[in-house]
């Protein structure tokens, strides 16, 4: 499995680029209630990889980080979402409204929700 070095990357990345699917720019809000313009990917489906661990913000927000694996670019990265789902490793999920990507030596990613793919 190939991983991208962050060591090796000095040139900001949207997950559009890294992950080579279609993106559009949204206006969004942080948690301190600032709009920003981010490049979002709408659905993603990716591998669960990982342990899910749960994660509370300085205000109390309780998050989710999933380690997941996309099949196609042969990416491995944690995406946080605000939802817990019981998925074990192995299991297709899809990621809702995914922003991040790489900003130096920082890599970060986030849901706006992660589902469970069912299959028939």
């Amino acid at each position: 499995m190939a991983q991208i070095k962050v060591s090796d990357i000095r040139i900001e990345k949207t997950p559009a680029e890294l992950f080579n699917l279609p993106d559009k720019i949204v206006t969004k809000q942080s948690a301190k209630g600032k709009d920003y313009e981010a490049h979002v990917i709408e659905k993603m489906k990716v591998v669960i990889s990982g342990e899910m661990t749960e994660i509370t913000s300085q205000d109390g927000k309780v998050f989710y980080a999933y380690e997941v694996y996309d099949p196609k670019s042969k990416f491995n990265f944690k995406v946080k979402a605000p939802n817990k789902i019981d998925s074990e490793f192995g299991v297709s999920v899809g990621l809702v409204g995914l922003v991040g990507g790489i900003a130096g030596n920082f890599v970060w990613f986030k849901a706006d929700k992660i589902v469970e793919i069912k299959t028939a």
